[in-house]
């Protein structure tokens, strides 16, 4: 679910609020991340 729709149906009227309860970054993230960000650097 995006951010904004589970705003919406948790009722926060600031999306900070949101952000900082529900949103976190997931060790496959984090791998992904890695990945685009060496393919950027190693030219």
């Amino acid at each position: 679910m995006d951010i904004k729709t589970l705003q919406a149906q948790v009722g926060h009227d600031d999306i900070n609020t949101t952000h900082n309860i529900y949103a976190a970054v997931t060790k496959d993230m984090r791998v992904k991340m890695a990945d685009v960000f060496t393919s950027l650097v190693n030219f």
